[in-house]
């Protein structure tokens, strides 16, 4: 299995990736790190603002169309590209941060096995344009609130994945 988690910026992708890891093993892995050195490489404006890809990561938020525009870029003309890379790494099964619905799309052709996922905290009221995300909840199989506090969400991570994994929870 595969999973794609989507959804606004800080609405708790990573937290999830790292609560399905914990608990059931499978490695997650976020788009913009995997990318990270590609994506400097290509970026002029990047390489002008920051001194490393390392920098320019950690200061992602603040570019999010560029790394958006980037991260496209790189899977042209292969939407699959990143994907691949990312699911080629050692145990990955968690793709933390896809945010273009052709590459969402194209992704769903390739892998019959593909499970994607909205995280959406319906306190954080930050949402993002589509100059850096084009995917929407309605394009997900579900969506995962993370609206309690830590163990609550890894609580339901546990819950729903063991559901969906077929894992006695």
């Amino acid at each position: 299995m595969k999973i794609i988690l989507c959804g606004h910026k800080h609405h708790g992708k990573s937290t999830v990736g790292k609560a399905i890891e914990a608990e059931f093993g499978l490695r997650c892995f976020s788009s913009s790190h995997v990318a990270r050195y590609q994506v400097y490489d290509n970026s002029k404006v990047l390489q002008r603002k920051y001194q490393t890809a390392d920098h320019a990561w950690q200061e992602k938020d603040n570019d999010r169309a560029e790394w958006y525009k980037q991260i496209q870029r790189l899977n042209t003309p292969d939407k699959t590209y990143l994907a691949e890379l990312l699911f080629d790494m050692p145990h990955a099964a968690i793709y933390d941060g896809m945010r273009c619905i052709t590459e969402l799309e194209a992704c769903r052709d390739k892998w019959y096995e593909l499970l994607v996922i909205w995280v959406w905290n319906p306190f954080n009221k930050v949402s993002e344009s589509s100059e850096s995300n084009t995917i929407q909840p309605w394009h997900c199989d579900f969506i995962l609130p993370n609206a309690g506090n830590l163990p609550q969400l890894c609580n339901d991570v546990r819950r729903k994945f063991g559901l969906i994994l077929g894992v006695g929870v």
